[in-house]
């Protein structure tokens, strides 16, 4: 199971999905006959990609007011950003839900990860099919990548390093 989340009121989370569904999906579909993909398009998704799912075995979703069981049934999280105009929550919602990520690099940029260890990048539509089946197939790389990035937002973004970086704020601030 694949699963992609960004709302379509945000054009490039449309551009993601066009490059997802018209390069990438081609490339997949016959390759791994039960891969399946859920995308979470965010509300009134029809007003902004008014065309169904090109496939019977991708579900295009509107607003879904809790993704975690998604998350809990998704081998993969995409994120195919084409053009990154964004604050990378996805990849960050990814990462502590303990999912292994393919993305490009734009849709992961500033967030520290690293290729092959905490994250699988791939930017051209062969290089992104190629991921998703190497990684559908290799569930302990997966596995890898999803603890790694879990141990990174932990580290970076969890409360207790956001709340040091708040501190390190307010002394720099209060104390001459």
């Amino acid at each position: 199971n694949l699963l992609f989340i960004g709302s379509f009121r945000h054009f490039p989370n449309v551009r993601a999905y066009q490059f997802f569904v018209g390069q990438v999906w081609p490339l997949l579909e016959n390759q791994h006959p039960a891969i399946r993909a859920t995308v979470v398009a965010g509300p009134y998704p029809h007003l902004y990609w008014p065309h169904p799912a090109p496939h019977a075995r991708i579900e295009l979703r509107g607003f879904t007011a809790d993704v975690r069981p998604l998350y809990s049934d998704a081998n993969l999280v995409l994120i195919p950003t084409v053009v990154s105009a964004g604050t990378n929550l996805k990849a960050l919602e990814a990462m502590a839900m303990q999912r292994a990520i393919v993305s490009t690099s734009s849709g992961v940029a500033g967030l520290g990860l690293e290729h092959g260890r905490s994250v699988w990048i791939a930017d051209s539509a062969q290089e992104f099919a190629a991921a998703i089946l190497r990684l559908l197939d290799d569930a302990d790389l997966r596995a890898t990548l999803a603890v790694n990035a879990r141990n990174i937002a932990v580290a970076r973004y969890g409360w207790p390093a956001l709340a040091e970086l708040q501190t390190e704020l307010w002394r720099s601030l209060l104390v001459p």
